[in-house]
């Protein structure tokens, strides 16, 4: 999976700035594995991914987690 172009600049420029999260319906091996590939594992605080087991989208209850 790739990144649309830009997108590695922008999630660097965000979080030099502030704390950033992902809340995603993609597994987190598949998450963890395109942000190393562009550098940008520790650029978030926080991680809710498919497999933690909650409701999805638009469910809230990812979010609540990520805060």
């Amino acid at each position: 999976m790739s990144l649309f172009p830009g997108i590695p600049e922008l999630v660097r420029g965000a979080s030099d700035r502030c704390p950033c999260a992902i809340v995603s319906g993609t597994l987190r091996a598949e998450i963890h594995g395109v942000l190393r590939r562009h550098g940008l594992e520790h650029r978030f605080s926080a991680l809710v991914a498919a497999d933690d087991g909650l409701p999805s989208k638009p469910a809230p209850g990812g979010y609540r987690l990520a805060l």
